[in-house]
């Protein structure tokens, strides 16, 4: 087995803090319709402008709502 690279670890260290900032885990986290909607596609692997990073998603945005 091999052992994780350095990034790996550094990206899932980044998101559980993310989310423990939410409050949330990845039990109980909602996962945003626009994300959802870029699976599969290029739009996904486009790098995020800074408006993109910072905008506030309202509720309606996540699936399940």
């Amino acid at each position: 087995m091999e052992k994780m690279c350095h990034d790996m670890t550094n990206a899932i260290l980044t998101i559980r803090s993310g989310l423990r900032r939410l409050q949330k885990c990845c039990h109980n986290y909602v996962i945003p319709r626009n994300v959802l909607e870029q699976i599969g596609t290029l739009e996904a692997y486009k790098p995020l402008k800074s408006s993109q990073v910072d905008q506030n998603i309202e509720p309606e945005d996540f699936v399940g709502n």
